[in-house]
């Protein structure tokens, strides 16, 4: 059997972003160069962003504001996911 990069993309989502979660709007313009985004807020009241850089050469920085608090996370690697709970 041969997995494709979405089977392990959804495994991913499905461990942060739990069934009954309801999705946060994010079109991914703003700025922050080509990456691709998803959020949700779980059940339980977590924030989870999920963050795919993917370029294939250039590194990614980007900040984002949960709850009024802004953080920022730099240097996100080429082709690369980085996954943000609050």
């Amino acid at each position: 059997m041969i997995r494709e990069p979405a089977y392990y993309a959804m495994g991913h989502l499905s461990r942060f972003i739990k069934n009954g979660a309801t999705c946060i709007h994010s079109d991914g313009d703003y700025g922050w160069d080509n990456l691709t985004t998803a959020a949700a807020v779980n059940t339980d009241g977590t924030t989870v962003i999920v963050v795919n850089n993917p370029n294939s050469e250039k590194f990614a920085s980007f900040s984002v504001n949960i709850d009024g608090k802004q953080y920022q996370y730099n240097n996100l690697p080429p082709q690369s996911t980085v996954t943000l709970v609050k």
